[in-house]
């Protein structure tokens, strides 16, 4: 038996570890050790050469602090020399494999993974090798307990699977399958099932492409405080694309009282780009709804649905100056309610029930401590970041009759404690009286709050030459005095 330290990056790095061309225990035993010597956990594995020269990898155990958290029961894989072949090694074992999750020596859960009529092959050196794996099915069956003594399991297939990975001084890694089926529930103790879900997705696609200083290098190099953990030339995007998915859920409460979910959902992408020494995370999805129905609900039927979200994040992760920039933006677009849901609080149709919309587009600084990052016990933020300015190229949202609009320009001021915002905002407001008597009529908002309102509508907004239409020019400065139009606010 064969101990080894790991992290958590070790984990990672285990299921994607490089290829060996020339396949013996020595090389096998040196690729392991090389990215399992990082503290913080432990694995145990048997590693066994057979007569026939291929090489036997079993018993894997991954523990947490002495403690074993994850526990191979089942299962073995075999790297054996392919002759004559484009490959070099084949893996043979995913036929099945089973394992135990362990919380203090109790099991809190158990899985298995079976692959049907597959191949999976791998060719290259020490420095460079390329993998290649392929599955008409692959399942993940598994139970969890937790400590309500609520029995879960889930059931999950991929189909038509083919997984593709280069690795040397960058690489890539790409997964096809042609649909991913799930289901799970939870029962609890009397045998009641107490939530229930199936899911569908079809004709998925994942891709991982990554450059720069290899990992043990940089982590070695990163705890010993030589070298910040993001540099500037690395280079690392993750990307997904689904098309479309169909769900069903279904919850019950102790009492009861239930609720199902039935959703639908076009295409969707999302990714994760680093990229120059910033960080950017992006969502786009086509058209989606759900209905809902059951007990639990004030209504006994409804649905929601859009035409569509796009939101992209960009955070700096590299000190550049005294002002690293990023951006924020959010848009979506024809957010539409049933009858049943608007009818749950008025009935009498007072409001505009139109499909909603919201787009945000803001860029800005920050300020942030050479390195960022810190390692101690985990990593950790050196110091936090702080906010030098915000640009709102856009805020506009159009709901219930009400259209607002806002931009402008803030600087912070982080010579006290607490930040000082030192610019201005311009907003355009429309249909705002019109949603105030509407609530007024709907006995959301009494006389007395309406009338209080309208004066401080009187204060902050300007009236324009068309009905029910406002704009407000709201000046900040640094002794912390706010104006509306130029009258105080403080």
């Amino acid at each position: 038996m064969k101990k080894l330290l790991l992290s958590a990056s070790g984990i990672a790095l285990l299921a994607g570890s490089p290829v060996f061309a020339e396949l013996t225990p020595a090389d096998i035993a040196a690729q392991l050790e090389a990215r399992l010597n990082l503290a913080e956990g432990e694995v145990s594995y048997d590693l066994d050469t057979r007569d026939d020269g291929s090489v036997a990898l079993s018993n894997i155990s991954v523990g947490l602090s002495d403690d074993v958290v994850l526990l191979q029961r089942d299962g073995v894989l075999v790297f054996s020399a392919i002759e004559g072949g484009a490959y070099d090694v084949e893996v043979r074992g995913l036929e099945h494999l089973a394992y135990e999750l362990l919380d203090r020596g109790e099991m809190i859960g158990a899985f298995s993974i079976e692959s049907d009529d597959y191949s999976y092959q791998m060719r290259g050196s020490l420095d460079e090798a390329e993998t290649s794996f392929q599955t008409i099915s692959t399942r993940i069956v598994g139970t969890m307990v937790d400590d309500l003594s609520l029995h879960g399991s889930f059931d999950m297939t991929l189909e038509d699977t083919i997984i593709s990975q280069r690795s040397g001084a960058g690489g890539t890694m790409r997964m096809e399958a042609g649909r991913l089926l799930s289901e799970s529930e939870t029962i609890d103790h009397d045998g009641v099932v107490m939530s229930r879900a199936v899911s569908t997705s079809d004709d998925l696609i994942y891709e991982i492409d990554w450059s720069g200083m290899p990992v043990l290098e940089r982590i070695s190099k990163f705890e010993a405080g030589e070298i910040p953990l993001v540099q500037r030339d690395d280079y690392l995007v993750i990307s997904g694309i689904s098309g479309v998915s169909e769900s069903t859920q279904e919850w019950q409460t102790f009492d009861g009282e239930s609720i199902i979910a039935q959703s639908t959902g076009a295409s969707s992408e999302a990714a994760i780009r680093l990229e120059d020494g910033a960080l950017t995370v992006q969502a786009v999805s086509g058209s989606a709804s759900v209905k809902l129905a059951g007990s639990m609900l004030p209504f006994s039927k409804a649905s929601l649905s859009i035409d569509g979200l796009d939101t992209t994040v960009t955070f700096p992760m590299i000190a550049d100056g005294r002002v690293s920039n990023g951006a924020f933006s959010f848009s979506v677009d024809g957010v539409s309610a049933s009858d049943g849901i608007w009818d749950s609080f008025d009935p009498a149709g007072t409001l505009s029930r139109d499909p909603a919309s919201i787009a945000i587009d803001v860029g800005f600084g920050v300020g942030l401590p050479e390195g960022l990052f810190v390692r101690s016990q985990g990593m950790a933020l050196r110091e936090p970041p702080t906010i030098e300015n915000l640009d709102i190229n856009e805020v506009s949202i159009s709901a219930a009759g009400v259209d607002l609009s806002l931009d402008g320009r803030v600087q912070f001021d982080n010579s006290n404690r607490q930040p000082t915002p030192v610019g201005a905002v311009d907003a355009e407001i429309s249909g705002i009286n019109g949603f105030m008597e509407a609530l007024s009529e709907m006995g959301v908002l009494p006389a007395e709050m309406l009338m209080g309102a309208r004066m401080m509508m009187g204060v902050m907004l300007l009236p324009t030459d068309v009905v029910d239409q406002y704009t407000s020019h709201i000046e900040m400065n640094a002794n912390g005095e706010i104006t509306a139009n130029g009258v105080p606010l403080q």
